[in-house]
């Protein structure tokens, strides 16, 4: 609107990373891939590419450049996130690049913010350039005990490099240690050291074993599950610098090897090491065949060495937060060795069942779906899982408009909440009540075919997949401890928390996970554990005294609204009301997400605000908090930044807030009482296969039910009062069951 790039708010935000770097706005040339302004906020690739010979001339003899936000990035370092290339001083020719988000990002998302700092004074400040460390090489077997014995009892930093990911077949490629940060020893399998199970019996595995030694990995949990399952070596983990890290910055990120609690990331930003995975190395590492074993030991040496040197700088960092530490200790690090015998154990999944249920269900119906848009739109080749060809008969042909098209991004969108508006006849479009009429049958048969369509490739193919890849038919996640910012567990390859109570009408993937033979499935699950957390927390009369009295506060809204005779479906919208306008969601939220009119919501909204007074009072000081403190503590020691609170921001980060502390602190009550159970069970008898936020689920020998059931309730309803001294109760709910679908 002005002519010049970052005149308003970003600009002020550019100003201020310029100035704290000593750098004036006319000392540096500030400019735009493309020159004109783009519709709805898009830059059309066509814009980019005409702009593109006057961006080349306008930085051809600027010896730096800051590349801030997607488009500069593939324009002018190449294709790929932005998150490939942080962390990074690029060089081409003469030329310095350093990749960054747009400073305009913050005033939307302040956990961009951090990183926004750091690379421009990686730009304009860069660290002094580091001295690496030196690497020794160890293949034959009798160096390699020499060297072991060698080591005093003390920290020892480890690391592994593998081939075959986390089979039962996984195998070392190297293993390193170092004892300080600036050299390190890799023992590698180039002289067949792996083959001798001797060296790995007598000298690796009581070495790994002893309590003489706390060893710090990053990332641990990957290397101590390999270890166990492939060498019987019962390796643990004492520290792990990819938790310290998150410990001190919870923002979300990656998994060991990439993202902002990636180790080649922390080591650039924290030390300014080089980028040192080359593409050989990252070849070696998908494939497991290793081009330049020279060049692997090197990578595999610094990685080791560069761990030892981030727990050097970040451990007393943490260690100096008493609560930050308490947590980093008794959630972080417990939770990993939880995590690990979890993720090893796996959950079984009925193939021959699943397959059924595709064959002869699924498939079918998905065959039918198809055959019917197809038919109804006269169109033979209308591929109905393309959402671009199914947009342009809504949006082109039959000319809808509705109110989920304001949202960013979402203009020609056919997603959930689209559908939703259509079927609720929230909608205009082109023709009469008829042509209205056709648009909603063929929408009922869309939205239908989407549902089935991803349960069927998401939960019933690609588990079928996994399934048949291992002999006893188990189905591996991942459960990542640093996985969101609220502190919540989070699952990956594959993400099995997401497999959630099916719809009506749905296929029940829960009844496809079973339990192992001669055993059944036993689901724990905390009753309403953030509404009780609110309850506690915030010292609500009416609140507490609903669950002080026993009472189940959704049916309870839901006879305040709907009468004695509420249904299951007035039950269901009380329940996600009252989660909803606790976490400060909108009326057109709640149409939104669950398809309640505004007109509907609204009232809820009005009465909740009007009953719950203590709960009103107690975000406002949540509120100030985050004004006055810029972070957020939950009763377990967790932290929640805030790292740039603007006008644009405010009200997202409130609700941030709001939902953080609820959210984290019933994720924290399951994870202690998960680790509680784990020492406390007979684990011949029973094992903990996976936890979905609030609740934990047990693989667990018929025999043994009623004794595992009793440690369990006692562990999870004592929980709050024994860690928090919280005297609200805290009910545990428990289905015992063939599968995960049928523990009643």
């Amino acid at each position: 609107m002005s002519g010049k790039p970052f005149s308003g708010p970003s600009g002020q935000v550019l100003d201020f990373l310029l100035k704290q770097n000593g750098v004036s706005r006319n000392e540096v040339l500030v400019t735009n891939t493309v020159l004109c302004a783009p519709d709805a906020g898009k830059v059309p690739p066509e814009a980019i590419k005409a702009c593109a010979p006057r961006l080349r001339r306008e930085l051809k003899d600027i010896p730096l450049v800051v590349a801030c936000g997607s488009e500069a990035v593939n324009e002018i370092v190449g294709r790929g996130s932005i998150d490939r290339y942080r962390g990074q001083r690029i060089r081409r020719g003469s030329q310095t690049i350093v990749a960054t988000n747009n400073p305009a990002l913050v005033l939307r998302d302040d956990s961009t913010f951090p990183n926004l700092k750091r690379d421009f004074k990686r730009a304009f400040n860069p660290l002094p350039p580091p001295v690496l460390p030196t690497i020794t090489v160890i293949e034959d077997i009798d160096d390699a005990t020499r060297y072991i014995q060698s080591i005093k009892p003390g920290i020892v930093a480890a690391d592994i490099e593998t081939r075959g990911g986390l089979s039962k077949n996984a195998e070392l490629i190297s293993i390193q240690f170092t004892t300080e940060g600036n050299v390190a020893t890799v023992i590698g399998e180039r002289g067949g050291i792996w083959q001798d199970r001797t060296f790995v019996d007598t000298v690796l595995r009581p070495f790994l074993e002893s309590k003489l030694y706390y060893y710090v990995w990053h990332g641990g949990k990957f290397d101590i599950k390999v270890l166990r399952s492939s060498y019987n070596i019962n390796a643990r983990v004492d520290h792990d610098t990819m938790l310290l890290s998150y410990a001190l910055d919870e923002r979300s990120g990656g998994d060991e090897h990439v993202g902002i609690h990636g180790l080649e990331y922390l080591l650039m930003d924290t030390f300014g090491w080089p980028k040192y995975t080359s593409a050989t190395i990252e070849r070696a590492k998908k494939t497991g065949i290793v081009e330049n074993y020279d060049e692997f030991y090197e990578y595999a040496g610094r990685d080791v060495a560069g761990t030892h040197q981030l727990y050097d700088a970040m451990h007393p960092a943490v260690e100096k937060i008493p609560e930050l530490y308490k947590m980093y200790q008794d959630k972080l690090i417990a939770g990993t060795e939880v995590l690990a015998e979890m993720e090893m154990h796996g959950f079984p999944y009925d193939v021959e069942r699943a397959s059924d249920v595709y064959e002869f269900e699924v498939g079918p119906e998905l065959l039918s779906l198809t055959e019917g848009l197809r038919a109804q739109v006269d169109n033979p080749l209308l591929n109905p899982r393309s959402p671009i060809q199914v947009a342009r008969y809504y949006y082109d042909l039959w000319g809808i408009r509705h109110e989920m098209q304001s949202r960013p991004d979402k203009k020609r969108s056919v997603d959930e909440a689209s559908r939703k508006e259509v079927l609720a006849g929230r909608f205009k479009c082109k023709g009469d009540d008829e042509q209205r009429v056709f648009i909603q049958t063929f929408t009922e048969k869309y939205d239908r075919f989407q549902e089935l369509a991803k349960q069927a490739s998401t939960y019933i193919l690609k588990m079928i997949e996994r399934a048949e890849a291992d002999p006893e038919s188990r189905v591996y996640t991942s459960l990542n401890l640093h996985g969101t910012n609220s502190g919540r567990l989070s699952s990956v390859r594959p993400n099995l928390q997401n497999i959630t109570r099916t719809k009506p009408g749905l296929p029940d993937i829960r009844k496809l996970f079973k339990a192992s033979p001669g055993r059944k499935v036993v689901n724990f699950d905390f009753s309403q554990a953030e509404l009780r957390v609110i309850a506690e927390m915030s010292g609500d009369p009416l609140l507490t005294k609903v669950y002080h009295d026993g009472l189940d506060l959704h049916s309870e809204t839901a006879k305040r609204f709907y009468g004695e005779n509420f249904t299951k479906q007035n039950r269901d919208t009380s329940k996600n009301v009252n989660f909803g306008v606790f976490y400060r969601q909108t009326a057109a939220t709640f149409q939104e997400k669950h398809g309640i009119p505004e007109k509907e919501a609204q009232p809820y909204i009005d009465w909740v605000w009007k009953t719950f007074l203590g709960v009103k009072d107690w975000e406002a000081g949540i509120e100030k908090e985050i004004h006055e403190r810029k972070y957020l503590v939950s009763p377990f020691g967790r932290r929640r930044r805030f790292h740039l609170i603007t006008k644009e921001n405010r009200q997202a980060l409130y609700r941030e807030g709001i939902n953080f502390l609820p959210q984290t602190t019933a994720s924290d009550l399951t994870l202690t009482s998960a680790i509680e159970i784990h020492h406390r069970i007979d684990r011949r008898y029973a094992a903990l296969v996976l936890t979905v936020h609030d609740s934990i689920l047990g693989d667990v020998v018929v025999e043994y039910i009623d004794e595992y059931v009793s440690i369990v309730k006692e562990v999870m309803e004592s929980c709050a009062l024994r860690h928090l001294g919280w005297k609200l109760p805290f009910k545990a709910d428990f289905g015992v069951g063939p599968t995960w679908g049928e523990c009643v």
